[in-house]
């Protein structure tokens, strides 16, 4: 099943249009911020996603996925556990992306756990996100392959063929970050007195003054959380599920 990916548009086009992103979600971060000595959910989501975007790669390795070579891509070629076609655009599309994407989402989760009080937090992010995150998996991630962005280059599991040729597994690495989605969404929902997600506890910010070693510290506490969220749920599962389940592979070797 090993296929180079077809051509894509200009890479140039796919840069620009996520770091016109960033830079636009970043000055609105910036301008909201203006006069608050403390950092915002939104902002801490912001650094917590953008700090692990190194991840992809090698989320990657493990669901046989290939960027386009046509991309701009980093001078960091193939090594243990990472696909070799490195993308510039993800480190600007990983806080874009979630940022977004959890903001609709915990707008969501609260209007439903208002509505339904008994019914505990986790299962109605299981119920809510975990849907959420596979369907967006299947039709903008399907259209990515379609257009030649990135390709499958091999599959565990099934797989549709897309009108351009490309392939889009129904299974994995799908199954793995749609569930890496909804346990993300609860810890965001899980915050203390003040609205601040429980997880920030973990650095005890509480012990500086409120400046900036405070708000440095619950930044680094936020994005040591997302990333170790992603490592344990999304990165580490797919990868070892292609150790001990998966094929050799010429293109993501």
């Amino acid at each position: 099943m090993d296929q180079i990916p077809h051509p894509v548009i200009p890479p140039i086009n796919n840069d620009i249009m996520w770091i016109t992103l960033f830079c636009v979600m970043s000055g609105y971060l910036i301008w909201r911020h203006r006069g608050r000595s403390e950092l915002s959910n939104t902002a801490l989501m912001f650094f917590g996603a953008w700090s692990m975007f190194w991840q992809e790669f090698f989320s990657n390795w493990g669901g046989y996925l290939l960027y386009s070579p046509d991309l701009n891509l980093l001078p960091w070629g193939s090594t243990w556990w990472t696909a070799p076609n490195k993308p510039v655009f993800l480190i600007f599309s990983y806080p874009v992306f979630f940022t977004f994407i959890y903001t609709v989402l915990i707008f969501l989760l609260r209007k439903a756990h208002k509505a339904l009080p008994a019914v505990p937090l986790l299962a109605i992010s299981l119920i809510i996100a975990t849907p959420i995150f596979y369907g967006y998996n299947l039709l903008v991630d399907g259209a990515s392959v379609d257009a030649g962005i990135w390709n499958y280059v091999d599959a565990l599991g099934p797989v549709i063929t897309t009108s351009g040729g490309g392939a889009e597994p129904l299974l994995w690495p799908a199954l793995p970050f749609a569930f890496y989605g909804a346990l993300m969404a609860y810890s965001l929902m899980r915050v203390d007195e003040k609205g601040h997600p429980t997880f920030l506890r973990l650095g005890k910010p509480d012990r500086y003054a409120p400046g900036i070693k405070r708000e440095t510290v619950r930044a680094l506490t936020s994005m040591l959380w997302w990333n170790a969220m992603y490592w344990f749920l999304l990165t580490m599962p797919v990868n070892l599920g292609r150790e001990l389940f998966g094929h050799p592979s010429a293109l993501v070797p």
